[in-house]
This record gives structure tokens, C-alpha cells and sequence, in this order.
């Protein structure tokens, strides 16, 4: 009986020793499954962390588009402005140069109508004159005859009633 005892003991013994196994593994067990959650929860971290990183990239790669699109549109709108500044200096250059060639034209043409005035008018004078002269020398030359005429009428006149008187 004592056998039995012993056998029942060393049974129960090895029965424990197999449940502490038992529980050694399934401790193993768990621990490795907790092991295996926390990888996993860590691949999770770092799955989410490279997401927010994406995340932040696609972000910053949109942020940097509209900045693009906004330098784009300020550069051309920047362009837009001096060419239109350029136009405009342009034009103003250009109705200048018109303006000045008109005043120019029309301080030539107004300059060469004077002169032509002026010439006329030095003309008309001059032939007036000329005219007035040739009058007046016609005039004169005229008077002087008529009288010089006159006088030699009168002249041969007295002679000829002196001559009749002192010879009859």
C-alpha cells in the first residue's frame, strides 16, 4: 500500500509537473500571442504613421500646387500688366511722335503759308509799287509832256502871233 502511495504521489507529482508545463507553455503560449499583438500593434503604428506621413506629403505637394498656381497667376498677371504698361507706353510714344509730326507739319505748313503770304503779299506789293511807279512816271512823264507840249504849243503859238503881228 505504501507503493501505492508512493506510485499515487509520484502520478500526482508527474500530473502537476504536467499541469506546470502545461501552464508553462500556455503562459509561453500568451505571452507569445501578446508578443505577436504588439508587433502587430507596432506594424499599426507604423502603418498609421506612414499614412500621416503620406498624408503630410500629399499636403505639402498640394500646398506647393497652389502656390504654383497662384505664382502662376501673379506671374501672368504680372506679364499681362507690362505688357499692357508696354502697350500703353507705346501708344502714348506713338501719339506723341503724331502729334509732334503734326505740329511740325502744321508749324511747316503754316510757316510755308506765311511765306507764301508774305511773298505774295511782297509781291502784290512790289507790283503795286511797281505799278504805282510806272503810274506815277507815266503820270509825270505825261504832265511833263502835255506841258512841255503845252508850252511849245504856246510857245510857237506866241511865236507865230508875234511873228503875224510883227510882220503885218
Amino acid at each position: 500500500m505504501l507503493l501505492l502511495l508512493l506510485l499515487l504521489l509520484l502520478l500526482l507529482l508527474l500530473l502537476l509537473l504536467l499541469l506546470l508545463l502545461l501552464l508553462l507553455l500556455l503562459l509561453l503560449l500568451l505571452l507569445l500571442v501578446l508578443l505577436l499583438l504588439l508587433l502587430l500593434l507596432l506594424l499599426l503604428l507604423l502603418l498609421l504613421l506612414l499614412l500621416l506621413l503620406l498624408l503630410l506629403l500629399l499636403l505639402l505637394l498640394l500646398l506647393l500646387l497652389l502656390l504654383l498656381l497662384l505664382l502662376h497667376d501673379f506671374y501672368y498677371y504680372y506679364y499681362y500688366f507690362f505688357f499692357y504698361y508696354y502697350y500703353y507706353y507705346y501708344y502714348y510714344y506713338y501719339y506723341y511722335y503724331y502729334y509732334y509730326y503734326y505740329y511740325y507739319y502744321y508749324y511747316y505748313y503754316y510757316y510755308y503759308y506765311y511765306y507764301y503770304y508774305y511773298y505774295f503779299y511782297y509781291y502784290y506789293y512790289y507790283y503795286y509799287y511797281y505799278y504805282y511807279y510806272y503810274y506815277y512816271y507815266y503820270y509825270y512823264y505825261y504832265y511833263y509832256y502835255d506841258c512841255y507840249y503845252y508850252y511849245y504849243y504856246y510857245y510857237y503859238y506866241y511865236y507865230y502871233y508875234y511873228y503875224y503881228y510883227y510882220y503885218n
